[in-house]
């Protein structure tokens, strides 16, 4: 965990300065070792979007004309950035078992049927959601559901878990939760004036974002 974190900060630091292609790669990279950090996907692609494509860094690509074309482009060679790390990294069990290797992959990195909180849960959001339902579940009764496992959302046992008096959450609504709730900093990171990058910005982005995902993101979904 500690060269993992090394790498994303080195991702940021080169990001920060203006080495948008470096970072990207080393984002890749990072997320291809440990598929937690795609939590800030979201943040790297609003801000790389903005201020590598639509608006370069002096530093990473020469003045000129900021066209559609132009912007294409730096958006053409940034996907291939990325899209060359997923080749390597997934290119090998596609070819060896083709796409239901790759879908078996996706389902053991993405337990959703494991439930909301599993046995390693997080004091977020869905932690005072499912005490609540407890409560009720306490005081008034099955709700005519005569198979309930008090246990089940944080026992450990593999399997889909209901909630009886509150909606059941699906993985779904954690993902959308959590992206409403990095909208404010993602919309605020594109309006962002390009004249002059603070090195900063990414930083807080990255940090906001994070928390976002943590508070209202499913233990499972990562």
């Amino acid at each position: 965990n500690g060269m993992l974190l090394g790498l994303l900060l080195l991702s940021i630091s080169c990001i920060s300065k203006g080495q948008d292609l470096m970072g990207s790669l080393l984002f890749a990279v990072l997320v291809n070792m440990k598929h937690l950090y795609l939590s800030l996907a979201p943040a790297y692609f609003v801000y790389l979007l903005r201020h590598h494509c639509i608006s370069p860094h002096p530093t990473c690509w020469k003045a000129g004309s900021s066209n559609s074309s132009s912007a294409f482009i730096r958006f053409a060679v940034l996907g291939m950035v990325v899209l060359s790390v997923f080749g390597v990294s997934l290119g090998p069990f596609y070819f060896a078992g083709g796409f239901p290797c790759l879908k078996q992959i996706f389902e053991r990195l993405f337990p959703f049927g494991r439930g909301l909180c599993h046995a390693y849960w997080a004091p977020n959001i869905w932690v005072a959601y499912n005490l609540v339902d407890k409560v009720l579940l306490r005081v008034l009764g099955t709700k005519g559901n005569t198979i309930v496992s008090q246990g089940s959302m944080t026992g450990g046992l593999v399997g889909d878990q209901l909630h009886v008096w509150l909606p059941t959450v699906t993985p779904g609504s954690t993902i959308l939760l959590s992206l409403l709730a990095m909208a404010p900093a993602l919309v605020m990171i594109w309006n962002t004036s390009r004249a002059e990058r603070n090195r900063f910005d990414f930083v807080h982005l990255i940090a906001y974002c994070s928390l976002a995902s943590f508070v209202f993101g499913s233990v499972n979904s990562l």
